[in-house]
């Protein structure tokens, strides 16, 4: 599988966890789909995913993990599925155990996975953080202050 299909799909992953896509999480893996560069079919099946309505397993997803994932892809699977996961004001359980199977399904141990934990949470924060600042400077020069 195409490693950005692969990506798309464990975070389609975290955003079903908790039995819902709520319209932060559907609108940030919507605009990540579109700029894959993937196929229109791939692209149609992951649209399909982000439905609640469409049949979507995620332990069968889970399995097609596998090695092939380098690890700046691994760092931006942490770093965006706990973006993600907070997107809707709370840390789903279920999200964190999303991304913990992704990386006992790619063989990384116990111990190392309690550190990219801690990694992806900081990330995340760093991210949510830089996104408000963002947003509050573009707000403060539409409006001339």
């Amino acid at each position: 599988m195409d490693p950005r299909e692969t990506y798309l799909r464990l975070m389609v992953c975290v955003a079903r966890a908790d039995g819902q896509i709520v319209d932060p999480e559907r609108q940030l893996l919507q605009a990540a789909v579109g700029r894959s560069g993937l196929a229109e079919s791939q692209v149609a099946g992951l649209r399909a995913a982000l439905e609640t309505s469409h049949p979507f397993d995620i332990e069968e997803e889970l399995e097609r993990v596998g090695p092939g994932i380098d690890p700046g892809t691994l760092l931006e699977l942490l770093r965006d599925g706990y973006v993600l996961a907070y997107s809707d004001g709370e840390l789903a359980p279920t999200e964190v155990a999303v991304l913990d199977k992704s990386m006992s399904k790619l063989g990384i141990q116990d111990v190392d996975r309690s550190s990219l934990h801690e990694w992806g949470r900081l990330a995340a924060d760093h991210v949510i953080d830089g996104l408000h600042a963002a947003s509050t400077a573009l707000e403060h020069d539409a409006s001339g202050q």
